[in-house]
């Protein structure tokens, strides 16, 4: 199954975060729990090879793997332990600055919200929500800079696609639909999930097996092979 989005503020985006970089002390790469390998952007790759990187897992409730629990504010204080001792030790005040990247709809602003522990940044289940970067305060040494989610101009993992990082109106729903009822080994077809709801028409179908496997009506997974 070919899936291809990357509109054209998703290149922006990229040339807007080799600029903030800049002024940055480090970087938060938000992923996907039920897929993180494949939240791995390419075209991130010259920005995690210039500043310190903390990874962060989100959505772990609807992974049926147990990951350990993250303090991101301790975690950011440890990656960055060198730049405040030696901030502090001149007798400037640590002021840190932490852009936050990833794909579409993986967290990130459900994160910053979480830490700020206000709805600072607007939030949505699904992808495109965040189209402008914003810069929210979390105390009074740390800043973080909420991006717009970017995928890339080649074909991309339809684990993507399942998950919601891939907008839906680019992506047959029918055909992803059957394939994730392969792909999960689920113990039933897609018609007889149509027949048992009493739908209509395929798409209706292939809209609610998707929105009920997203919204963990299916239970946990991991789609990825660990290895």
């Amino acid at each position: 199954m070919l899936i291809q989005w990357f509109p054209a503020h998703m290149a922006q985006t990229l040339k807007m975060i080799d600029k903030e970089l800049k002024l940055c002390d480090a970087i938060i790469y938000v992923l996907d729990a039920r897929c993180p390998k494949s939240c791995i952007n390419p075209k991130f790759n010259d920005f995690v090879n210039r500043k310190p990187v903390l990874y962060v897992y989100k959505k772990q409730d609807l992974a049926c793997k147990k990951y350990k629990k993250q303090n991101v504010i301790l975690e950011l204080q440890n990656l960055l332990k060198n730049k405040i001792e030696r901030k502090m030790a001149r007798g400037v005040k640590p002021i840190l600055r932490v852009i936050v990247v990833g794909v579409p709809n993986v967290g990130k602003s459900t994160l910053i919200n979480e830490l700020s522990h206000q709805k600072k940044t607007k939030v949505g289940n699904k992808a495109g929500i965040t189209r402008t970067k914003q810069w929210v305060q979390i105390n009074d040494y740390l800043w973080l800079l909420d991006t717009p989610g970017t995928l890339w101009p080649e074909k991309v993992d339809k684990n993507l696609a399942y998950v919601g990082c891939v907008k839906d109106e680019v992506i047959n729903v029918i055909e992803l639909s059957k394939n994730l009822i392969e792909d999960l080994k689920f113990q039933w077809t897609f018609e007889e999930y149509k027949k048992k709801r009493g739908f209509k028409d395929d798409r209706t179908t292939a809209t609610a097996i998707i929105k009920n496997f997203r919204a963990g009506k299916f239970g946990t997974f991991i789609l990825e092979n660990e290895n």
